[in-house]
């Protein structure tokens, strides 16, 4: 199928030998149920982790590498818990019982953590946003936003672990621009924001690089969840043509190419962060997010 998009069009319609479905008359897309609540719910876990100095312990207490809720409940990123284990080189129960709700969460429902809780994602897809509408462009072609560089990510998880075996430091918890933020307090809050800013230069230019081809706890949960459940079901016998979905997929999934016109009945790709961003764009509301027995 050849995927080859005129830089001067914001949705093109595939050959209709590709595709032979076609756009209804009178489509509208629905208010973005999806995109607004993978938002919100991202934001009020962003400011509970801001106000953590001023919160009681028996509530909340921790940073993203971990937290400890109403006094018992322990949270533990799973990477985080990972490098702990190769640097110190042992293996405790509180670290195991720490992981157990996130890996868990990842096996059930997929790279949900992305979509849904990382700060980070969250700031990043304002900054996509604020940045088309100064440029006043959509996101560049498929083919230059899907490359393999989207796989370095593993190189970068695998570089993480063997570094902090080595080091002694679990790394990425230590350094990652999701983290730094909310770990460092005081004087030190401006350094850790360096990083940050830096990305944001970075991102400017190519879009949404750091959380498909470069973020080695994305790589962990696409490997923890590519079996999950929880998918984007692709219902209806009608299937459209318009291409709204791989535009504006923030993972640069090609949503209608590899799984609407091929029939496929959910959305298996280890990179889908369950966003909901399709769903919301689709004229036809044939992507709709819910449990999926088995891989399409």
């Amino acid at each position: 199928m050849s995927r080859t998009v005129s830089a001067s069009l914001p949705i093109v319609e595939p050959a209709e030998s590709d595709c032979p479905h076609r756009r209804p008359r009178g489509a509208r897309p629905g208010f973005p149920f999806w995109t607004w609540a993978h938002r919100l719910t991202a934001l009020a876990l962003l400011l509970v982790f801001l106000c953590e100095p001023w919160i009681p312990p028996r509530l909340f207490h921790g940073n993203w590498n971990g937290a400890v809720w109403f006094g018992a409940w322990t949270i533990l990123d799973p990477l985080a818990g990972l490098e702990t284990i190769v640097a110190s080189r042992t293996l405790s129960r509180e670290l195991v019982a720490g992981m157990a709700t996130t890996v868990v969460a990842a096996l059930l429902l997929g790279r949900v953590f992305c979509g849904w809780v990382c700060p980070l994602g969250l700031v990043l897809e304002l900054h996509q946003s604020v940045r088309q509408r100064v440029q006043k462009t959509h996101p560049p072609p498929l083919q230059s936003r899907r490359t393999a560089a989207h796989g370095v990510k593993f190189y970068v998880l695998a570089g993480c672990l063997v570094g902090s075996a080595v080091a002694t430091v679990p790394l990425f918890a230590t350094w990652s621009p999701i983290n730094l933020p909310f770990a460092w307090r005081g004087e030190d809050r401006l350094w850790a924001l360096a990083p940050l800013a830096v990305l944001l230069l970075i991102e400017w230019w190519w879009p949404r690089v750091f959380c498909r081809s470069l973020c080695p706890l994305g790589a962990f949960y696409s490997l923890l969840g590519r079996w999950s459940l929880l998918r984007v079901r692709i219902t209806g016998e009608e299937r459209l043509a318009c291409r709204r979905c791989s535009r504006d997929c923030p993972m640069g999934i090609a949503v209608m190419e590899d799984y609407v016109c091929r029939g496929a009945a959910a959305i298996d790709d280890p990179d889908c962060t369950r966003c909901g961003i399709c769903t919301d764009r689709c004229l036809g509301h044939i992507l709709r997010l819910g449990w999926s027995r088995s891989r399409s």
